[in-house]
């Protein structure tokens, strides 16, 4: 459960970065750019940071899960790299003012990808536990 809280924390952080890049306008003024890019950076930083911990959480997994978890454990970690990669592209982008409707779908994408893992690890947790009480529950 725990992973499962650590993960969803950090995929929510990164989409709250998202969303201040995406209500970035060419036609907005200089400081609303500038106060937009700055709050995306500091969440892609939290981000990074939260990140961190599901090393340990992770971990906790391998031992305690079976190996379909582990594996659904895994690459919901792993989906999380391209995001990460998508929302700090689009914000070099806006950095250097280069930012196209791409960085958006691009960053979508690997969000929609990341959030299918890990929605993956969760039907795997469900199964792993609902066949333990099975266990519990036959004579």
């Amino acid at each position: 459960m725990a992973f499962a809280e650590g993960w969803n924390l950090v995929h929510g952080t990164l989409a709250e970065a998202g969303i201040k890049l995406g209500g970035i306008a060419a036609s907005d003024p200089l400081e609303e750019r500038e106060e937009r890019r700055q709050a995306a950076r500091r969440l892609w930083n939290e981000a990074r940071a939260l990140h961190r911990p599901l090393d340990r959480l992770m971990a906790v997994v391998y031992v305690e899960g079976p190996s379909e978890m582990r594996d659904a454990a895994s690459a919901a970690t792993g989906a999380l790299a391209p995001h990460f990669s998508a929302v700090m592209a689009w914000l070099h982008a806006v950095d250097g003012e280069t930012e196209t409707p791409q960085h958006a779908m691009e960053r979508d994408r690997t969000s929609s990808g990341a959030y299918g893992a890990y929605l993956a690890f969760l039907y795997a947790a469900s199964d792993a536990a609902v066949s333990d009480t099975r266990g519990l529950m036959e004579p």
